[in-house]
């Protein structure tokens, strides 16, 4: 008898919580009130591989619990002390990395207009 989908997966993840499981997290939170601006995505992604989240070289480690979730998006108003970015690692957090997070984050009192990154959708 062949089994479905339904018969192998009989949980469904309601929350990625119940399989990603980090040891350490850290959240940066605001500090001031105002509208997110993250300055540079190549940054973002020269921490994540300072996190081991990506690789400088093929024999690199990767740390697959290791990431960083925007809680809030660039356009987005943020109250003072509102989590903006969590930073998650299977080992303990190097304060350079949370420092090079909170420089690449600006904080503006003016609402930033967004350039429309989609120009068209094809069918």
């Amino acid at each position: 008898r062949s089994r479905g989908l339904g018969d192998v997966y009989k949980r469904q993840i309601n929350d990625i919580n119940d399989f990603y499981k980090p040891k350490y997290s850290y959240e940066v939170k605001a500090e001031s009130s105002g509208y997110v601006e993250f300055i540079s995505n190549k940054e973002f992604g020269l921490i994540l591989i300072d996190l081991k989240a990506g690789r400088k070289v093929k024999t690199d480690q990767l740390d697959f619990l290791s990431g960083i979730y925007l809680n809030k998006y660039t356009g987005e108003f943020v109250e003072k002390n509102e989590t903006i970015i969590t930073i998650y690692s299977s080992t303990e957090i190097d304060l350079n990395i949370i420092a090079k997070v909170n420089k690449n984050i600006k904080i503006s009192k003016n609402q930033i207009s967004l350039n429309k990154t989609i120009l068209d959708i094809s069918k």
